[in-house]
This record gives C-alpha cells, structure tokens and sequence, in this order.
C-alpha cells in the first residue's frame, strides 16, 4: 500500500507525518545541540530517523526551508538539513516533492501566510486530527499534499488546494534579467 510523507524538516522539531490507506501516525523527531558534539551527527540522527520510516512505494512532499531575518544565524544549519534528506533520498532513488511554506499555508488556510495555532486549528477542523505541535500540523498538511498530487481527480478539493497542486506541478520559470 502506497504511503503520503509530509516532513517538515527542523533541527529542533521535525514533523514527520505518514499517511497509509486511510490511517495516520505522527509524530516528532527532537533534538537539542547539547545531544549532539557536532552538527553533522545531530543531522545524520534526524535524517536516519526519518528515512527509517520511508521504503520504496511512498510520495513524500517535503517544505522547503524558510529562512527569515529572525533565523539568519542558523541558516546554514537549515540549509545543511535541508540538503541531507534530499541527498540521502536522491541516493535511495526515492522521489519527492518540495513544497513553498507559502503553498503549504495557501493548502490548508486558503491564503499563503499565517500563523502556526491557525494551521494547528484547520488541521483539527478539516480533518479531525489533533497534531501535538506545529511541526506535526505541517508535516500532516504535506502529506496530505502528497496524497492529493496523486488522486487529484478523486479527492474533493477546494479552488486554492487545487490552485496550489497545479504551482507545485508547473512552477513558474522566472526570468533573471542581465545588469547593465
């Protein structure tokens, strides 16, 4: 039976959401630096967490970092994480989705910003699922992302889910333009 992944990947709080034939586990990987004496183990330790749940027949989206002025500092952690789990899962030959955080939002709140007890919230009302924190909240809208790129034609969904599968199967190209 085929699963839907959702990770939204943190150093701190990776939700990992998987969806299989109607039935949901969730849950999140924490960890602290203190756990770890470098980065690269505390990285490796999310990662082997991560793909321990994930086998050939899976479609897992996967939100692209966001990086804010209030995070900058660890920007290059993120990023690090950020390219582990696409490196180890390109190595697997498993495929996946990447996913903006502001399509993530649009999927779930009908608009591309808001804040995390909102997601939290639509979660519970459109889904009756109660996630522990927001990092399960995200990663179980991405697995419902996941699911919904494969059964487009067979899940119901509203004109802004169905608008933010078609952006995440034609992205936009954009331009760059020359300087003078």
């Amino acid at each position: 039976m085929k699963k839907y992944i959702g990770l939204d990947m943190s150093l701190t709080g990776t939700g990992v959401a998987v969806l299989t034939g109607g039935l949901v586990d969730m849950y999140t990987i924490g960890t602290t630096a203190g756990q770890f004496n470098t980065l690269s183990k505390r990285v490796k330790h999310i990662v082997n967490k991560v793909m321990s749940h994930i086998d050939s027949n899976v479609h897992i989206c996967i939100e692209e970092p966001f990086i804010h002025v209030k995070n900058i500092a660890h920007a290059p952690s993120l990023l690090g994480l950020a390219y582990k789990i696409r490196e180890v899962l390109d190595d697997s030959n498993i495929h996946y989705t990447n996913v903006a955080p502001t399509q993530l939002k649009k999927f779930i709140l009908g608009k591309g910003a808001g804040k995390k007890e909102q997601v939290m919230m639509k979660v519970l009302k459109n889904w009756q699922i109660e996630p522990r924190d927001n990092n399960q909240a995200d990663a179980l809208v991405l697995a419902k992302i996941a699911e919904a790129l494969d059964h487009a034609n067979v899940i119901p969904l509203a004109n802004y889910q169905a608008d933010v599968l078609n952006a995440i199967q034609n992205p936009k190209v954009k331009k760059m333009r020359a300087r003078k």
